[in-house]
Formats: C-alpha cells, structure tokens, sequence
C-alpha cells in the first residue's frame, strides 16, 4: 500500500470510529485472511461481525482461535437444536454446551469452564437502523 493510500485508509477509519459498530454481514470467510479482515475491523470497533457461509469452512479458518459464538436473529435465537448441532461440532474448538441454558435460551448457552463461550443474543434490527439514523441525523 503506497503511502497516500495508507494514509487515506488511516483518515477513514478514523472517521468511522466515530460511530457505534456496524451489524455487517460477512460473507463466505472462509479463509484465514478474510476471517482475518473481519476480525480487524471488529477491533478497531468498526463492525459487530455477523459470519455467513458453510460452518465447517468458518470454524476451520477459525481454528487459530475463537473467543465466542454468537447465535442472533430468529433461527439463532430460538432454535435450540441448531444451536445444539453447532456447538456439538465446534466442540473441538474448545465449545461446551450446557444443555440446560441452551433449552432456557441463555443468554450464556456454554459451560463456565468452556474455552469458547456461546451466547444467545436477541437483536433488534431496527432499533439500531434508529440510532445510526439519529446519530447520522444528529450530525448535521
């Protein structure tokens, strides 16, 4: 990257640090490097990464480490069984269901002693296309 571009890049997210985390779909990360981006961008506080694609490609691209799982939106949130077979299959990641917590719908649906944890975590679509409207709007 040449140094204008770098310095270009810098002033962007500068400028979008100003602004909560953006809910962003992240499509297909199935390698290191794109699993990679997702996870920068999530550390400088610029996206709350949402991982679509196949689960074994993403949990594998992830086998460097992983701090958690989040299960979101109307399958994740209430389909026990899925949540279930997700954990059961990351479970060489470190994950440890508690099968109680899963049933209650959590929000902590792993164990405490898990090296990953999963959470159950309902959204709120449009609650936060709100307040990215009022803090855009605010901003004028």
């Amino acid at each position: 990257m040449s140094t204008r571009s770098r310095k270009s890049y810098e002033r962007l997210i500068e400028a979008v640090k100003a602004f909560p985390p953006t809910a962003t779909s992240v499509a297909h990360p199935c390698d290191e490097s794109s699993l990679a981006g997702a996870v920068e961008a999530a550390k400088l506080g610029i996206i709350a990464p949402i991982l679509v694609g196949p689960q074994k490609k993403i949990l594998a691209a992830a086998g460097g480490g992983l701090d958690a799982i989040v299960f979101t939106a109307g399958i994740g949130e209430r389909a026990v069984a899925i949540r279930e077979a997700v954990c059961r299959r990351a479970a060489w990641l470190g994950v440890e269901l508690d099968p109680a917590a899963n049933a209650g719908h959590g929000p902590r649906i792993s164990t405490a002693s898990s090296r990953v944890s999963a959470w159950v975590i309902p959204t709120n679509e449009e609650l936060m296309i709100a307040r990215h409207t009022r803090t855009l709007v605010g901003q004028r």
